[in-house]
């Protein structure tokens, strides 16, 4: 059947740690959403991540979940996509966690991760 992919959340990028409060704090008052702070960046409804400071991708990034990354890293590279090995981030036991891809997609970049089972 294939790798079964499925979006996990998108990253809005903000220029510093202040911003993003900003951010955060109209997603609140606007929304009613909860937030979580994750120490780099804030959870807000779930799907929405907050960075503190810049990172991959000029508009954002967009996590992709799967439950097998080593799977979807073969998958993908089959596709003609690669992984940024710089970017690899592994469980304790072992497994990869998660790892962005060298391509972006409509100026964000895309990270996989492995899903909670």
């Amino acid at each position: 059947m294939g790798v079964i992919y499925s979006f996990a959340h998108m990253g809005i990028h903000n220029e510093d740690p202040e911003k993003c409060d900003e951010a955060v704090e109209k997603f609140k008052r606007a929304f009613n959403f909860a937030s979580f702070d994750l120490g780099k960046s804030v959870i807000v409804a779930g799907p929405l991540e907050l960075t503190k400071a810049p990172m991959r991708g000029t508009l954002g990034h967009i996590g992709i979940e799967c439950p097998d990354v080593d799977e979807a890293i073969e998958d993908l590279e089959k596709k003609g996509f690669s992984i940024d090995k710089s970017t690899l981030h592994y469980t304790s036991d072992g497994h990869i966690q998660s790892v962005y891809l060298q391509d972006t997609f409509g100026g964000f970049a895309c990270h996989l991760l492995r899903a909670h089972k």
